[in-house]
């Protein structure tokens, strides 16, 4: 019952952080590719 209850968890967790985090994803990205870009020009 645990495995399944896990498994069943770890099923839902990325479909919810995904939904959450799909602006702050986008925003996160841009902030790597920022740095980065900084990086090289320094």
């Amino acid at each position: 019952m645990p495995i399944m209850k896990n498994r069943g968890d770890f099923n839902i967790w990325p479909l919810v952080l995904g939904s959450l985090l799909s602006p702050e994803a986008t925003r996160i990205t841009y902030f790597l590719f920022d740095s980065i870009r900084i990086i090289i020009i320094i």
